[in-house]
């Protein structure tokens, strides 16, 4: 990151140590190290403090870590698009497949079994997967996700009661849920048909 060497740079400038500016700011000298060293990076409460203490334009403070931060954004919107296609297709699979098994092609119940819960294994580690990139780029409502699916960052929550913002366990108790429901109800709709055929 290059905030980390113009927050140093800066600091030396103005004869500040870390434990000074650490003060200026109201954080402590080893969050000041953190982010000097890149393994944190400011909130905006503390870019801004910064901004007005060094006399630089947050802007100026930021501009080379924002196209890096929008190159990450990029490359996990198209991790998460291909996850999301993995995990349907393998969901599909799960389905079809151990249903056209048993009822068409005269599989025994335990290879149908096994094929669904693998294939229904990969969809949910995909969606697990998926969860963890949503959770941390903090994309709770359909127009953070929308926007971050774009590539672009969420601007500004229009909904902060959202479930997922107010009860996050809730939130994810709840995904569990409908991911289950929805589960039974396809293959329930995939055994009906391949009963007919």
């Amino acid at each position: 990151m290059e905030l980390g060497s113009l927050i140093k740079q800066h600091r030396s400038g103005k004869g500040m140590s870390q434990d000074d500016l650490a003060r200026a700011i109201f954080v402590s000298r080893q969050t000041v190290s953190n982010w000097e060293t890149g393994k944190t990076y400011p909130d905006v409460q503390s870019l801004l403090l910064m901004s007005d203490l060094f006399g630089v334009s947050i802007d100026q403070l930021v501009k080379g870590d924002m196209e890096m931060i929008d190159a990450e954004i990029e490359k996990a919107a198209k991790r998460m698009k291909m996850l999301a296609q993995v995990m349907w297709v393998f969901a599909l699979f799960a389905i079809v497949v151990p249903t056209l098994g048993l009822f068409r092609w005269g599989w025994q119940t335990a290879p149908s079994l096994v094929i669904l819960v693998l294939g229904w294994g990969i969809a949910m580690a995909a969606a697990i997967a998926i969860e963890k990139i949503k959770k941390s780029y903090e994309l709770v409502t359909y127009q953070d996700i929308a926007a971050f699916m774009n590539g672009e960052t969420s601007k500004g929550r229009s909904d902060e009661a959202a479930l997922g913002h107010s009860h996050p366990l809730l939130a994810s108790l709840a995904k569990v849920v409908v991911g289950a429901l929805v589960g039974a109800a396809i293959a329930l709709v995939a055994i009906l048909v391949a009963k007919s055929l």
